[in-house]
């Protein structure tokens, strides 16, 4: 949203009130946004967060680390994660928020091997080929749309390609593993601490007196018109309403409990392992880039208080969406979707588990 500031009839036809339902990322960054948009000086502004307290430890936002790339195979996105880079690497990534440690990007071995590891790997044959393609979109639209320079990073280059073993085992450096033995780096990408980020986010929206917070609102409902076309505001378990001329939901998995979206969306889990180290274990990790392996979704990010990220990107809890979800739970040993029903753990994770293995022998 723009800043600058507008007429007074550039203003009539913006809302006098506005509420957010959820105080993630996007429903903080929207309060702050709104705060800052000169066409928004005379609304009022609601946010609603139905944890007690700030942050809600089950929301998707609160986590130890997220990484920042502008690395996508869409061009517009990447222009836009590059934006979105140039403020991490400002004010809001100060005080160790945000660490560009590079990103490492493996798409696959040489091509004549590909198919023979995917099959061995237990992925479908095409699998190869898709991830192959991705990196070199993503490669593709780094250099062109960001005007990454590419070469080596001692001479200045920003974005690395590498080939063969011998490259691979240098770029995956202290870990000692090897999950592929092609791709690139970007050393302009790198990852956020998510909470911390979250947490500043938080301060700044609150600094700005424009925004009424309220903390512990569970939402019942929401309230439409008469015709059930407009969102008019919300009941919550109080029996409290509260309306407004826009509602505002940035509720993430939590969304279908309130909105139909059958057919449309629906909310996902995705496997994370937390990792207790060493000290002299996170000293020969913590100076390595972040790794990311196309053709298995594998990533780990460097460690940080004594805790190792790996994960898996890629859900393996799945809302049907043919029932509103209510809550989503994960468990270390089951599964829970958002209806209770227990679900065994994917056979899959067990190949997982050897991915990991060859990330971190």
């Amino acid at each position: 949203m723009s800043s600058a500031a507008t007429s007074s009839e550039d203003r009539t036809n913006f809302p006098s009130s506005v509420l957010i339902l959820g105080a993630g990322v996007f429903g903080l960054s929207t309060a702050w946004a709104l705060t800052q948009d000169a066409r928004y000086a005379n609304t009022k502004i609601t946010l609603l967060e139905r944890a007690a307290e700030f942050p809600a430890p089950d929301g998707s936002s609160i986590d130890s680390s997220r990484i920042v790339r502008a690395d996508y195979p869409i061009s517009a996105y990447a222009r836009l994660a590059g934006q979105a880079q140039e403020r991490w690497r400002g004010e809001w990534g100060a005080d160790g928020r945000y660490t560009e440690s590079g990103l490492a990007i493996f798409s696959g071995d040489d091509d004549d091997q590909d198919l023979k590891v995917a099959s061995r790997e237990g992925f479908d044959a095409d699998v190869a080929e898709k991830a192959r393609l991705y990196a070199e979109k993503t490669l593709k639209n780094v250099i062109e749309d960001l005007g990454l320079k590419v070469g080596p990073r001692d001479q200045g280059g920003q974005a690395t390609p590498f080939a063969g073993e011998a490259a691979a085992r240098k770029v995956m450096g202290t870990t000692g593993g090897l999950v592929g033995t092609k791709g690139y780096v970007n050393w302009t990408s790198g990852w956020a601490h998510a909470e911390e980020g979250m947490c500043y986010l938080w301060q700044k929206v609150l600094g700005t007196e424009r925004v009424d917070v309220r903390t512990g609102a569970q939402v019942r409902r929401l309230l439409f018109d008469g015709t059930r076309t407009d969102v008019r505001g919300v009941e919550l378990e109080s029996g409290e309403r509260i309306t407004a001329d826009a509602t505002i939901l940035a509720l993430g998995a939590w969304t279908p409990k309130f909105v139909d979206l059958r057919g449309i969306a629906s909310s996902t889990g995705q496997v994370l392992a937390y990792v207790n180290i060493t000290p002299e274990e996170e000293a020969r990790l913590a100076q390595n880039p972040v790794f990311i392996c196309y053709r298995t979704g594998m990533f780990i990010i460097p460690p940080r208080n004594g805790v190792l990220k790996v994960a898996r990107h890629g859900y393996v809890s799945h809302c049907h969406n043919n029932l509103r979800c209510s809550a989503l739970s994960l468990s270390m040993a089951k599964l829970t979707n958002v209806y209770g029903l227990a679900m065994a753990t994917p056979t899959r994770l067990q190949s997982h588990t050897r991915k990991i293995q060859m990330l971190l022998p």
